[in-house]
């Protein structure tokens, strides 16, 4: 038998992708303690750290063709201690995207270090952004790492 549809009655549209911004992994574990370094080989030298390598995927129900994930690192008393950033890419709608961190800076000339060292961070705040002033999606998840100088 075969089902027909009622006259006038629309067919149900296949539902919009689900929009995530997920960290799927970090090295080190949280709980790490991570070391910093002058990190010259930037435009503006900076204290950094090489050590810590994040993961995100990310899903959006729109083409953003200047996407990235900004990611803050905040300490108990919400100071921002570090920040890191992704590479740009394209999302396009519905496709799930995964990308990396690798360079977690401390400081960003022109301004001054974000924290006094050792510093204990305890949350991270992942923000997917279209340029650099549209947020997108943002997501908070508990991580814990000690920098020390």
């Amino acid at each position: 038998m075969v089902a027909c549809r009622e006259p006038g009655v629309p067919t149900r549209a296949s539902p919009p992708p689900a929009q995530q911004l997920t960290l799927t992994s970090a090295s080190p574990p949280s709980g790490a303690v991570v070391t910093t370094q002058e990190c010259p080989s930037l435009e503006t030298p900076a204290v950094c750290s090489r050590e810590i390598d994040l993961e995100f995927s990310v899903i959006y129900d729109a083409t953003v063709s200047d996407a990235r994930v900004f990611v803050e690192f905040y300490t108990a008393s919400e100071q921002r201690c570090a920040v890191t950033v992704t590479r740009q890419f394209t999302l396009q709608p519905g496709a799930l995207t995964t990308l990396r961190t690798d360079v977690v800076l401390l400081s960003a000339p022109p301004e001054p270090q974000f924290c006094e060292l050792p510093a204990t961070t305890t949350r991270i705040v992942a923000t997917l952004m279209e340029g650099s002033r549209t947020r997108l999606l943002m997501r908070e998840f508990q991580q814990t790492y000690t920098f020390m100088p």
